[in-house]
Protein backbone atom coordinates (compact mmCIF):
# COMPACT_ATOMS: atom_id res chain seq x y z
CA UNK A 1 0.00 0.00 0.00
CA UNK A 2 2.44 2.34 0.80
CA UNK A 3 4.29 1.50 -2.53
CA UNK A 4 1.34 2.45 -3.70
CA UNK A 5 0.77 5.73 -2.19
CA UNK A 6 4.15 6.88 -2.96
CA UNK A 7 3.52 6.67 -7.09
CA UNK A 8 -0.09 8.14 -6.72
CA UNK A 9 1.37 11.19 -5.04
CA UNK A 10 4.02 11.41 -7.25
CA UNK A 11 1.37 11.20 -10.16
CA UNK A 12 -0.85 13.68 -8.75
CA UNK A 13 2.12 16.34 -8.83
CA UNK A 14 3.47 15.41 -12.70
CA UNK A 15 2.88 17.53 -14.86
CA UNK A 16 0.17 15.19 -16.53
CA UNK A 17 -1.73 15.80 -13.78
CA UNK A 18 -2.51 19.56 -14.66
CA UNK A 19 -5.23 19.01 -16.58
CA UNK A 20 -7.85 19.16 -13.16
CA UNK A 21 -5.05 19.31 -10.39
CA UNK A 22 -3.96 22.56 -8.90
CA UNK A 23 -1.22 23.11 -6.10
CA UNK A 24 -2.35 25.80 -4.55
CA UNK A 25 -5.80 24.33 -3.91
CA UNK A 26 -6.99 22.10 -1.34
CA UNK A 27 -7.95 18.35 -1.62
CA UNK A 28 -11.22 19.04 -1.63
CA UNK A 29 -11.12 21.63 -4.35
CA UNK A 30 -9.23 19.79 -6.54
CA UNK A 31 -11.52 16.41 -6.36
CA UNK A 32 -14.58 18.85 -7.34
CA UNK A 33 -12.23 20.57 -10.17
CA UNK A 34 -11.25 16.94 -11.34
CA UNK A 35 -14.62 15.35 -10.83
CA UNK A 36 -16.29 18.13 -13.28
CA UNK A 37 -13.38 17.23 -16.02
CA UNK A 38 -13.78 13.45 -15.41
CA UNK A 39 -17.79 13.57 -16.15
CA UNK A 40 -16.88 15.09 -19.27
CA UNK A 41 -14.71 12.20 -20.24
CA UNK A 42 -11.16 13.98 -19.69
CA UNK A 43 -8.69 10.81 -19.26
CA UNK A 44 -6.18 12.72 -17.13
CA UNK A 45 -9.23 13.77 -14.57
CA UNK A 46 -10.85 9.96 -14.87
CA UNK A 47 -6.89 9.27 -14.08
CA UNK A 48 -6.69 11.51 -10.98
CA UNK A 49 -10.51 11.32 -10.07
CA UNK A 50 -9.74 7.43 -9.50
CA UNK A 51 -6.46 8.62 -7.61
CA UNK A 52 -8.31 10.73 -5.30
CA UNK A 53 -10.73 7.90 -4.60
CA UNK A 54 -7.98 5.69 -4.09
CA UNK A 55 -5.94 7.68 -1.06
CA UNK A 56 -9.66 9.67 0.25
CA UNK A 57 -7.78 12.46 -0.38
CA UNK A 58 -10.82 15.38 -0.94
CA UNK A 59 -13.13 12.61 -0.90
CA UNK A 60 -13.85 9.26 1.73
CA UNK A 61 -11.67 6.59 0.67
CA UNK A 62 -13.85 4.34 -2.01
CA UNK A 63 -11.99 1.40 -4.10
CA UNK A 64 -15.11 0.60 -5.61
CA UNK A 65 -15.36 4.44 -7.43
CA UNK A 66 -11.70 4.28 -7.37
CA UNK A 67 -11.81 1.31 -9.80
CA UNK A 68 -14.72 2.45 -11.85
CA UNK A 69 -12.95 6.03 -12.78
CA UNK A 70 -9.34 4.03 -13.26
CA UNK A 71 -11.03 2.02 -15.71
CA UNK A 72 -12.75 4.76 -17.69
CA UNK A 73 -9.02 6.00 -17.62
CA UNK A 74 -6.86 2.84 -18.67
CA UNK A 75 -9.48 2.20 -21.58
CA UNK A 76 -8.31 5.86 -22.52
CA UNK A 77 -4.31 4.32 -22.46
CA UNK A 78 -3.73 6.17 -19.57
CA UNK A 79 -0.70 4.35 -18.08
CA UNK A 80 -0.81 4.75 -14.32
CA UNK A 81 -4.74 3.72 -14.47
CA UNK A 82 -3.65 0.59 -16.15
CA UNK A 83 -0.83 -0.04 -13.35
CA UNK A 84 -3.47 0.70 -10.46
CA UNK A 85 -6.35 -1.00 -11.95
CA UNK A 86 -4.19 -3.99 -12.25
CA UNK A 87 -3.34 -3.73 -8.63
CA UNK A 88 -6.11 -3.48 -7.41
CA UNK A 89 -7.37 -6.70 -9.47
CA UNK A 90 -4.50 -8.33 -8.65
CA UNK A 91 -5.25 -7.75 -4.50
CA UNK A 92 -9.13 -7.52 -4.50
CA UNK A 93 -9.37 -4.22 -3.45
CA UNK A 94 -13.01 -2.15 -4.94
CA UNK A 95 -13.16 -5.35 -7.09
CA UNK A 96 -13.11 -9.30 -7.00
CA UNK A 97 -9.95 -10.52 -6.97
CA UNK A 98 -8.93 -12.22 -10.52
CA UNK A 99 -5.48 -12.38 -11.52
CA UNK A 100 -6.58 -12.56 -15.48
CA UNK A 101 -7.87 -9.57 -14.76
CA UNK A 102 -4.77 -8.06 -12.99
CA UNK A 103 -2.63 -9.73 -16.12
CA UNK A 104 -4.95 -8.22 -18.78
CA UNK A 105 -4.42 -4.88 -17.48
CA UNK A 106 -0.44 -5.52 -16.62
CA UNK A 107 0.18 -6.51 -19.76
CA UNK A 108 -1.34 -3.39 -21.30
CA UNK A 109 0.51 -1.57 -19.47
CA UNK A 110 3.60 -2.94 -20.16
CA UNK A 111 3.01 -2.41 -23.70
CA UNK A 112 3.73 1.11 -22.85
CA UNK A 113 6.96 0.42 -21.40
CA UNK A 114 6.07 0.23 -18.08
CA UNK A 115 8.84 -1.06 -15.34
CA UNK A 116 6.81 -1.58 -12.19
CA UNK A 117 4.30 -3.26 -14.52
CA UNK A 118 6.99 -5.67 -16.34
CA UNK A 119 7.89 -6.55 -12.35
CA UNK A 120 4.48 -7.25 -11.38
CA UNK A 121 3.73 -9.21 -14.70
CA UNK A 122 6.78 -11.40 -14.39
CA UNK A 123 5.50 -12.91 -11.22
CA UNK A 124 2.18 -13.91 -12.30
CA UNK A 125 3.92 -15.71 -15.80
CA UNK A 126 6.76 -17.09 -12.47
CA UNK A 127 3.53 -18.44 -10.63
CA UNK A 128 1.71 -19.30 -13.30
CA UNK A 129 -1.49 -17.00 -11.77
CA UNK A 130 -4.05 -15.70 -14.21
CA UNK A 131 -1.54 -17.08 -16.98
CA UNK A 132 -0.10 -20.09 -18.32
CA UNK A 133 3.24 -20.66 -16.39
CA UNK A 134 6.76 -19.64 -18.13
CA UNK A 135 9.75 -18.70 -16.42
CA UNK A 136 10.72 -17.76 -19.82
CA UNK A 137 8.08 -14.85 -19.99
CA UNK A 138 9.05 -14.00 -16.43
CA UNK A 139 13.05 -13.76 -16.97
CA UNK A 140 12.39 -12.02 -19.97
CA UNK A 141 10.26 -9.27 -18.25
CA UNK A 142 12.53 -9.34 -15.70
CA UNK A 143 15.14 -8.33 -18.01
CA UNK A 144 13.19 -5.31 -19.52
CA UNK A 145 12.21 -3.84 -16.10
CA UNK A 146 16.08 -4.35 -14.90
CA UNK A 147 17.53 -2.63 -18.19
CA UNK A 148 14.86 0.33 -17.19
CA UNK A 149 16.37 0.35 -13.86
CA UNK A 150 14.16 -1.06 -11.90
CA UNK A 151 15.63 -2.00 -8.60
CA UNK A 152 13.33 -4.62 -7.51
CA UNK A 153 13.89 -6.88 -11.07
CA UNK A 154 17.47 -6.13 -10.94
CA UNK A 155 17.79 -7.75 -7.61
CA UNK A 156 15.20 -10.52 -8.50
CA UNK A 157 17.97 -11.38 -11.14
CA UNK A 158 20.95 -11.31 -9.44
CA UNK A 159 19.09 -13.74 -7.05
CA UNK A 160 18.44 -15.87 -9.84
CA UNK A 161 21.69 -15.68 -11.54
CA UNK A 162 22.87 -16.28 -7.65
CA UNK A 163 21.36 -19.80 -8.07
CA UNK A 164 19.26 -18.19 -4.93
CA UNK A 165 15.96 -17.70 -5.86
CA UNK A 166 14.15 -20.81 -7.32
CA UNK A 167 16.77 -22.52 -8.73
CA UNK A 168 14.86 -25.63 -9.63
CA UNK A 169 12.21 -23.36 -12.32
CA UNK A 170 15.37 -21.19 -13.35
CA UNK A 171 18.55 -22.95 -13.61
CA UNK A 172 20.29 -19.71 -14.85
CA UNK A 173 23.36 -19.48 -12.42
CA UNK A 174 25.82 -17.41 -13.61
CA UNK A 175 27.86 -15.41 -11.00
CA UNK A 176 28.98 -12.83 -12.80
CA UNK A 177 26.14 -12.27 -14.01
CA UNK A 178 24.25 -12.04 -10.47
CA UNK A 179 27.16 -9.23 -9.60
CA UNK A 180 26.34 -7.30 -12.28
CA UNK A 181 22.65 -7.23 -11.40
CA UNK A 182 22.90 -6.71 -7.56
CA UNK A 183 25.21 -3.93 -8.01
CA UNK A 184 23.19 -2.27 -10.05
CA UNK A 185 20.69 -2.96 -7.32
CA UNK A 186 22.70 -2.26 -4.51
CA UNK A 187 23.67 1.08 -5.68
CA UNK A 188 20.18 2.07 -6.41
CA UNK A 189 19.49 1.39 -1.82
CA UNK A 190 17.81 -1.91 -2.53
CA UNK A 191 18.73 -3.18 1.15
CA UNK A 192 18.84 -6.91 0.44
CA UNK A 193 20.89 -6.61 -2.63
CA UNK A 194 23.02 -4.72 -0.37
CA UNK A 195 22.95 -8.00 1.83
CA UNK A 196 23.65 -10.09 -1.35
CA UNK A 197 26.21 -8.42 -3.22
CA UNK A 198 28.64 -8.48 0.26
CA UNK A 199 28.33 -12.05 0.44
CA UNK A 200 29.40 -12.30 -2.97
CA UNK A 201 32.74 -9.97 -2.40
CA UNK A 202 33.01 -12.06 1.22
CA UNK A 203 33.35 -15.83 -0.23
CA UNK A 204 34.76 -14.49 -3.56
CA UNK A 205 31.47 -15.54 -5.64
CA UNK A 206 31.25 -13.62 -9.63
CA UNK A 207 34.69 -11.74 -8.40
CA UNK A 208 37.83 -11.81 -6.55
CA UNK A 209 37.35 -11.97 -2.79
CA UNK A 210 37.50 -8.40 -1.23
CA UNK A 211 36.73 -8.48 2.95
CA UNK A 212 36.59 -4.47 2.69
CA UNK A 213 34.04 -4.33 0.03
CA UNK A 214 31.85 -6.98 1.63
CA UNK A 215 32.17 -5.01 5.15
CA UNK A 216 30.62 -1.92 3.28
CA UNK A 217 27.69 -3.04 1.22
CA UNK A 218 26.89 -5.03 4.76
CA UNK A 219 26.68 -2.32 6.74
CA UNK A 220 25.05 0.10 4.02
CA UNK A 221 22.50 -2.68 4.35
CA UNK A 222 22.48 -2.75 7.87
CA UNK A 223 21.90 0.99 7.99
CA UNK A 224 18.53 0.31 6.67
CA UNK A 225 17.35 -2.39 8.80
CA UNK A 226 18.23 -5.19 7.03
CA UNK A 227 17.92 -8.01 9.66
CA UNK A 228 20.12 -10.54 7.77
CA UNK A 229 23.10 -7.96 7.21
CA UNK A 230 22.80 -6.79 11.25
CA UNK A 231 23.09 -10.51 11.87
CA UNK A 232 26.46 -11.23 9.87
CA UNK A 233 27.92 -7.91 10.81
CA UNK A 234 27.36 -8.36 14.26
CA UNK A 235 28.75 -11.94 14.08
CA UNK A 236 32.17 -10.68 12.29
CA UNK A 237 32.61 -8.16 14.69
CA UNK A 238 32.24 -10.83 17.37
CA UNK A 239 34.38 -13.80 15.77
CA UNK A 240 36.74 -11.19 14.56
CA UNK A 241 36.72 -12.41 10.47
CA UNK A 242 37.05 -10.03 7.57
CA UNK A 243 37.47 -7.44 10.38
CA UNK A 244 39.12 -7.01 13.71
CA UNK A 245 36.98 -8.15 16.96
CA UNK A 246 35.03 -5.16 18.05
CA UNK A 247 32.81 -6.69 21.06
CA UNK A 248 30.70 -3.00 21.32
CA UNK A 249 29.85 -3.22 17.90
CA UNK A 250 29.14 -6.98 17.97
CA UNK A 251 26.92 -6.29 20.89
CA UNK A 252 25.15 -3.20 19.22
CA UNK A 253 24.02 -5.05 15.45
CA UNK A 254 23.36 -8.33 17.54
CA UNK A 255 21.28 -6.22 20.04
CA UNK A 256 19.03 -5.07 16.72
CA UNK A 257 19.00 -8.40 14.77
CA UNK A 258 17.72 -10.03 17.82
CA UNK A 259 14.84 -7.61 18.27
CA UNK A 260 14.25 -8.20 14.74
CA UNK A 261 13.95 -12.25 16.34
CA UNK A 262 17.51 -13.58 14.08
CA UNK A 263 17.87 -16.56 16.08
CA UNK A 264 21.24 -17.05 16.03
CA UNK A 265 21.66 -13.26 16.44
CA UNK A 266 19.71 -14.57 19.92
CA UNK A 267 22.31 -17.11 20.71
CA UNK A 268 25.40 -15.08 20.16
CA UNK A 269 24.09 -11.82 21.72
CA UNK A 270 23.76 -13.78 25.40
CA UNK A 271 27.36 -15.26 24.69
CA UNK A 272 28.81 -11.95 24.09
CA UNK A 273 27.13 -10.78 27.38
CA UNK A 274 28.90 -13.44 29.36
CA UNK A 275 32.24 -12.46 28.02
CA UNK A 276 31.59 -8.21 28.57
CA UNK A 277 31.75 -6.06 31.88
CA UNK A 278 28.85 -4.10 33.25
CA UNK A 279 30.58 -1.00 31.89
CA UNK A 280 30.73 -2.26 28.53
CA UNK A 281 27.52 -3.54 28.34
CA UNK A 282 26.37 -0.19 29.44
CA UNK A 283 28.76 1.45 26.57
CA UNK A 284 27.21 -0.34 23.98
CA UNK A 285 23.54 0.12 24.62
CA UNK A 286 24.22 3.87 24.19
CA UNK A 287 26.38 3.12 20.88
CA UNK A 288 23.25 1.25 19.91
CA UNK A 289 20.83 4.22 20.63
CA UNK A 290 22.99 6.52 18.70
CA UNK A 291 23.07 4.48 15.83
CA UNK A 292 18.98 4.26 15.97
CA UNK A 293 18.89 7.85 16.28
CA UNK A 294 20.95 8.00 13.11
CA UNK A 295 19.06 5.54 10.92
CA UNK A 296 15.81 6.42 11.58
Amino acid sequence: MKKILMITAALLTSNVAFACYDSTKNAQENFAQCYAAAESGNAVAQNNLGIFYYDGRGVEQNFGLAAGWLRLAADQGQLYAQYLLATMFQRGLGVKQLDEEAVKWFTVAVAQGHAQSQWKLSQHYRKGTGTAKSTTAAVRLLHLAAEQGHAFSQYDLGQIYAGIAYPEELPLKDPEKALYWLTLAAEQGEARAQYQLAKLYENGIGTAKDNTAAFIWYRKSAKQGNINALAVLGEHYYIGSIIPQDKLNAHLFLTLASAQGNARAVRLIEMLKAEMSEADITKAQDMTRVWIEDTQ
